[in-house]
Formats: structure tokens, sequence, C-alpha cells
């Protein structure tokens, strides 16, 4: 999963399933199944899976109109057109320069 920041949503993690990793601006936090944390508009995050077997979460995100993300990793932006759209100085993929 890119690492996006959001303008105006926040959005509620819970992890179901499995461990990993959260890497946000403080650096990488270990994660596992029962922990719960929150990302306020403006805060960079990324949920990795470092295992073999699945990790699975529930993100509750309230998606304001008006939304957009900024991937800072690659400097994408999502902004919504009438349909979702990645941009750059041209249309890119979701996971264009996030390796």
């Amino acid at each position: 999963m890119p690492v996006p920041f959001d303008s105006a949503q926040w959005e509620f993690y819970h992890l179901i399933r499995g461990s990993g990793t959260v890497r946000d601006e403080a650096g990488n936090t270990p994660v596992k199944e029962g922990d719960a944390f929150i990302f306020k508009p403006g805060e960079a995050h990324q949920i990795i899976n470092h295992s073999d077997g699945d990790l699975v979460f529930y993100i509750v995100a309230e998606n304001p109109i008006g939304e957009h993300c900024h991937y800072p990793d690659s400097n994408k932006w999502l902004v919504a057109l009438p349909d979702k759209r990645l941009i750059g100085s041209e249309s890119k993929d979701y996971f264009e320069g996030e390796e």
C-alpha cells in the first residue's frame, strides 16, 4: 500500500488477523491482531505485511466531499474529478513509483 496522506479524512484502523508494521512520520511500529490506531488528515501512513500470511484489517473512514490525497514517496495526487484519478503531469497508476 502506498504512503498517502489525506487532506480532510480521518482513518481508524483495527487489525483483525496477522501482524505487520505501520510506517508513519514517527518511523515504523510493529502491529498485531487486536491493535487499533487512527490517522488524522495530513498524516502520511502505510501498513506493511512482512509475513507469509494475510494481514486483515478494517478501515473506518468518512470520505468527505472534496477529499484529495498526496503520495509523498512518488509525488502523486489522488483527486476526485468526477471519478477518482491519480495524476502527475499525466494520469498515473496507483502503484507507480511505490516500490
